[in-house]
């Protein structure tokens, strides 16, 4: 008997409390919205997008989302609509208990500028998607020119799997290994703040550097054993340069195994 009555006590009150909930729940979707809050989160320095401008996307859809009722405003849409933006990689919209909708917007993050062989220009992010320019907003990012193809496109990402054989061609295209390249200087403070440009050499197709302090020119040669070669360099920085001149050298050959051959001026 008393476990009859307890099973009937647990069965009022799952019943009590999904009564509670829809009512809680038609409560809210009755709940008008109050108003947006736009959060930007700006991986470094550059601006590429304002909450003015997440706030116009919202307006294509809703000409006016204040005070309309939570249910009626679809939240899928507006995180379809921000996310077609080129400047965000990630995006996320909810409702507020307290009738707000809050959105939560990850701009990219762009480490190099493309010149390319057309003088068609766009950025490289630091997840390997392409960005295009922001003419508003210019990034100041590591510069890539010389005999670079490819041309902007929103589909192509670098970020690839290198274990898939579709992926091979990707591989060898010069814009990836400037990819690779600009990843790795990127990541590095002293590198980051020393090489300010990648130049594709038309002849010989290998890479060259050019240093923000100094004369010289870093010839690089491809990306193959590109930690050892950028290893090298910073040794040499450090311990070189610093102590004869930065203007000693006119080029600073890294393409040789064990050393670092240098033409003075």
């Amino acid at each position: 008997m008393k476990k009859v009555i307890n099973i009937l006590i647990w069965a009022v009150l799952l019943v009590g409390l999904f009564i509670l909930l829809e009512y809680l729940k038609k409560e809210y979707s009755q709940t008008k919205c109050k108003g947006i809050e736009i959060s930007i989160s700006y991986p470094n320095s550059n601006c590429f997008i304002t909450k003015k401008d997440i706030s116009s996307q919202i307006h294509q859809i809703y000409n006016s989302i204040e005070k309309k009722s939570i249910s009626d405003i679809n939240i899928e849409m507006i995180e379809k609509k921000i996310k077609k933006d080129p400047y965000i990689a990630e995006v996320n919209v909810h409702s507020t208990i307290n009738g707000n909708i809050k959105i939560n917007v990850v701009q990219r993050e762009p480490i190099v500028k493309i010149i390319n062989n057309k003088s068609q220009s766009f950025y490289i992010g630091k997840e390997g998607s392409l960005i295009p320019l922001n003419h508003k907003h210019p990034a100041r990012v590591l510069i890539a020119n010389g005999k670079i193809k490819q041309a902007y496109s929103p589909k192509i990402n670098y970020n690839i799997d290198k274990k898939n054989k579709a992926d091979s061609s990707i591989r060898k295209s010069t814009s990836y290994k400037i990819y690779l390249l600009a990843k790795y200087i990127n990541s590095n403070k002293f590198l980051n703040s020393q090489i300010e440009q990648i130049y594709v050499n038309p002849i010989t197709n290998e890479f060259e550097l050019i240093p923000s302090v100094g004369r010289h020119i870093i010839e690089f040669g491809d990306i193959d054993n590109m930690k050892v070669k950028f290893d090298k360099l910073i040794i040499f920085y450090k311990k070189g340069l610093r102590k004869i001149g930065w203007n000693k050298y006119k080029i600073i050959n890294l393409k040789y195994k064990n050393q670092v051959v240098c033409s003075k001026i």
